[in-house]
């Protein structure tokens, strides 16, 4: 399907790719590890992130040390990481180390431009997954549970418990362990 603007020469192309049977989890992440080399952590965070049922891990590619691009290629060949190279919009800089730096820089230039590939991954994976999560490779759940699905299935009956309708979204808070 093609979908014109006002202005007939420019079009957008709109792919309907939906699944018959949904998947439960997927993550999406934004990489942007130039000069740290968090190949270790990043391949924890994977295989972690299988055991608790997610499906997918969706990552958008800025600026990344050379071993976790061996990492990504590896978990990209067993079909659990989708990884795709993104740059900054509009006159921002997109010169390879010099937007590391700028987005080192700024921080709210930095949180804006998040936002671009959670909301590319959101609208790409809306009608494929359940579930999707927006993690840092620091972070997993659930604590109580032993996956992802069961933990959701306590929480959905819960909040229909508090007001009795559905959520469109879940926000968990940092919790620090000792």
């Amino acid at each position: 399907m093609i979908i014109y603007t006002k202005d007939k020469r420019n079009n957008l192309r709109v792919f309907n790719n939906r699944p018959e049977v949904k998947q439960d989890f997927a993550v999406c992440k934004g990489l942007d590890f130039l000069h740290e080399d968090l190949s270790v952590r990043l391949i924890g965070w994977n295989e972690l992130l299988k055991i608790l049922g997610v499906k997918k891990i969706f990552l958008y590619e800025m600026e990344i040390h050379s071993n976790i691009s061996k990492v990504l290629h590896y978990y990209q060949n067993q079909g659990i990481v989708e990884s795709t190279p993104i740059t900054l919009p509009g006159d921002q800089p997109n010169l390879p180390g010099f937007r590391h730096l700028y987005l080192k820089d700024k921080l709210t230039a930095k949180r804006q431009n998040e936002s671009i590939p959670y909301n590319d991954c959101l609208y790409r994976n809306l009608y494929s997954y359940s579930y999707l999560a927006l993690l840092d490779i620091d972070e997993v759940m659930p604590i109580q549970h032993n996956n992802w699905s069961q933990l959701m299935d306590v929480e959905e009956h819960e909040s229909l418990k508090e007001k009795n309708y559905s959520r469109a979204s879940y926000n968990v808070h940092e919790t620090h362990w000792p």
